[in-house]
């Protein structure tokens, strides 16, 4: 099946220079472009929580597991535009691409620490708490800057524990911001009032 792509451009100017956002994506069926999973840390069961599967045509799958009120599958059609708009977000807006889990697990444990006096043995442990798991796969990408580097085949995991409290405690921590806030956007995609139920 062919590829269709999309390259976003934004401009920046630095002297002469413009440098160009480029996000490519396959456009088919058969390539989830973003998936995102709630893993739910209390629940002791084959399927470990809600999940969402965008498709490059903008098909969507939302899974609800047997124990949770909205149990089924279901699915709604995105078009190219709101496509290209969740994409955009999520890349640029959001900066996805950039977010380092190394990085903010030191400037949570560093702000921990801070808030606690400087003692490491108070750091606050929520247990049972969720593990968020997203994925992003394109083709090509470039960030908008001069000495951004292209990235090509795509393929960029996040999984992070206790998202949303982490982000009720550490609200300047743009990396844990931004990140909860990709978090919401595509679970308010799982909640729109257009998904029909397939099963």
């Amino acid at each position: 099946m062919a590829c269709f792509f999309v390259a976003f451009g934004i401009g920046l100017t630095r002297g002469s220079a413009i440098a160009q956002l480029v996000i490519d994506y396959p456009r088919d069926r058969g390539t989830v472009v973003v998936s995102f999973t709630e893993v739910l840390g209390e629940i002791k069961d084959q399927d470990p929580g809600p999940s969402l599967r965008i498709h490059g045509d903008g098909y969507v799958a939302v899974h609800y597991p047997r124990y949770m009120k909205r149990a089924g599958d279901y699915a709604l059609q995105l078009s190219p535009q709101e496509m290209d708009n969740l994409m955009r977000l999520l890349i640029a807006d959001r900066k996805i691409m950039e977010f380092d889990e190394t990085a903010a697990r030191r400037s949570k444990r560093d702000t921990a620490i801070a808030m606690q006096g400087g003692s490491r043995s108070k750091l606050l442990a929520v247990l049972d708490d969720s593990t968020t798991v997203i994925e992003l796969r394109m083709d090509r990408y470039k960030p908008a800057s001069g000495n951004g580097q292209e990235i090509l085949n795509v393929d960029k995991k996040i999984s992070w524990n206790g998202l949303r409290s982490d982000a009720r405690q550490f609200p300047n921590i743009e990396a844990i911001q931004n990140l909860a806030a990709v978090r919401q956007e595509l679970v308010s995609i799982m909640e729109r009032r257009d998904l029909k139920r397939v099963q």
